[in-house]
């Protein structure tokens, strides 16, 4: 393990060769991934306050998918934090584009398989495509990207006022789950040196969030859609389904007693989503899911946590049953509960008020 003197070192030169990269480069889109999460939304707001304060770049942050969980859209509301949506800017192919908490190559991004950005900063497993960017800073060994750029701003004296230092808290806090899964030593370095800055009122209030009613109505028709497998539990949707609920399900699912396993999936635009919990040890997440969505999708994500999608064309011949029951079957065989009898989460009952008064 590198010390304390090498790593500064290691991201004061990581620093200088991004921006080498973007030397001469006026405008910069910094593109999320897909549904862009605390980490992700964390490391984008955190770069462009970085070449703002460091260069003359003037730099957007843009995402593809959709901002719908209730935590995400209040982080971006007290924060500050301006994102546009990749569709709307004109003139991409004039800028310079940087990933982070995604790499080229993959579903989760709006760039073409093909499309070769100029830079990419990102923990999740490396891929090829990465490596032929002019600049790529892929760190498999942190639990976040928001540890990253945390040591991209300290290395580089960046100003890190309440609302940058509660994203970056915020965006590691999340992509630990909590400290519980994925973190490491640069991710506590991290967090240690942000607390002293962070604002905690607004974390709470990011953290415990309104939540609209149409959360519980999606909620309600999914648990009477929810099955459990010994110790693996599952949630099927037939109705259309936001990505980010998707999580919030199988984050909630799997904290029940007796469950190792969570899964819930359903349709969302052109394909059948999915996202995947893992508390059972010898079971990477991450790979997990690469075996669901096979080479028709596409998977990813941490130890405990993943998730991915698979076209919905490529699901059509899935009968009355469901898509959804397609990646349920793969995801059953690779944890071998596929011959395990289901029980359903909910015993349907009477309606109190159905009942005819004798």
């Amino acid at each position: 393990m590198a010390n304390n003197g090498s790593l500064l070192l290691e991201n004061k030169g990581k620093v200088q060769q991004l921006l080498e990269v973007l030397r001469g480069r006026r405008r910069v889109v910094i593109l999320t991934h897909n549904n862009p999460d605390p980490d992700s939304i964390a490391s984008a707001f955190a770069l462009k306050t970085l070449l703002s304060q460091t260069t003359k770049i003037r730099s957007v942050i843009a995402y593809a998918g959709r901002v719908a969980r209730p935590e995400n859209l209040e982080m971006i509301r007290l924060l500050g934090i301006d994102l546009k949506p990749f569709r709307s800017l004109k003139s991409v192919s004039e800028r310079a584009i940087v990933l982070v908490d995604v790499q080229p190559g993959g579903r989760n991004t709006a760039l073409s398989p093909r499309a070769r950005p100029a830079a990419v900063i990102d923990h999740h497993n490396l891929r090829k495509a990465s490596l032929q960017c002019p600049f790529h800073d892929i760190r498999t060994q942190y639990g976040s990207c928001s540890a990253i750029l945390t040591e991209y701003v300290q290395e580089t004296g960046v100003s890190i006022n309440r609302k940058l230092a509660t994203a970056l808290y915020y965006g590691i806090k999340t992509d630990t789950s909590d400290y519980a899964r994925d973190i490491l030593s640069a991710d506590i370095k991290a967090m240690q040196f942000l607390f002293p800055s962070v604002s905690l009122r607004v974390l709470n209030r990011i953290e415990n969030p309104r939540l609209p009613r149409e959360f519980y109505i999606t909620f309600s028709r999914s648990v009477e859609n929810t099955w459990i497998f010994r110790d693996a539990v599952v949630s099927v949707l037939r109705e259309e389904v936001k990505p980010d609920f998707a999580a919030q399900m199988a984050d909630t699912l799997v904290r029940m007693v007796g469950i190792r396993w969570a899964f819930v999936c359903g349709p969302s635009g052109p394909d059948c989503i999915f996202s995947l919990r893992v508390t059972a040890r010898g079971l990477n997440a991450g790979n997990l899911a690469q075996r669901v969505a096979g080479r028709v999708g596409s998977g990813g994500g941490h130890m405990h946590s993943a998730g991915g999608s698979v076209p919905l064309a490529a699901l059509e011949n899935a009968g009355q049953e469901g898509p959804g029951w397609q990646l349920v079957r793969k995801f059953l065989k690779a944890i071998r509960r596929d011959q395990v009898q289901p029980a359903p989460l909910m015993i349907p009952t009477d309606r109190p008020d159905s009942k005819e008064e004798k």
